[in-house]
């Protein structure tokens, strides 16, 4: 599933984005509209690590080109995409 941390009106806050994420109970959780170097909101946006922090669950920066439905992690995984 992908789903907007950011928060601060803009997109869902952490908890909400954690507790949504909790319900669907995905394999793998790829975080967008979070604060990044390089790329600036009109509004402020929070960090993937309150996110993260929130949920809990693993998390891979692992750079990944294309993700496979057969070879989904185990256990819930949070992806952060390198833009890079």
């Amino acid at each position: 599933v992908i789903v907007p941390v950011g928060g601060n009106g803009y997109t869902l806050d952490p908890l909400d984005a954690s507790n949504m994420v909790r319900e669907i109970e995905p394999k793998l959780v790829i975080p967008v509209h979070y604060t990044e170097d390089g790329l600036n909101y009109s509004i402020p946006q929070g960090s993937v690590e309150e996110f993260t922090k929130e949920l809990g669950a693993p998390v891979s920066e692992e750079v990944v080109d294309k993700f496979k439905i057969k070879a989904l992690p185990e256990q819930m995984t949070v992806q952060i995409i390198n833009k890079s």
